[in-house]
């Protein structure tokens, strides 16, 4: 039997309301996001050892550029600072 992917609620979602989108950023974020802390490397996301034609730093720094393409409207809603403080510090802590 093949494990499910982190991911496959992802593929399911419709995408047709404000809140689908949301729902979906949050299963891709949730994971992303602790990676993201047991790393301890401000700015940086490493995911995988492939993918990229950059040096390792600068792969990892694309990574979690990518992250904020999704954190930073994510975080324009201050509730939603105050319910995933953990994430908003390790945003603001990147830089």
């Amino acid at each position: 039997m093949q494990a499910k992917l982190f991911n496959a609620q992802i593929k399911d979602n419709p995408l047709r309301s404000k809140a689908d989108v949301l729902a979906s950023l949050l299963d891709f974020l949730r994971p992303a996001m602790k990676v993201l802390a047991q790393q301890e490397r401000a700015g940086r996301f490493n995911i995988s050892a492939s993918g990229a034609v950059y040096i390792q730093d600068k792969t990892e720094i694309e990574g979690f550029m990518r992250l904020l393409w999704g954190l930073g409207p994510f975080f324009a809603d201050h509730q939603r600072i105050l319910a995933y403080p953990e994430w908003y510090e390790l945003t603001i802590h990147a830089f």
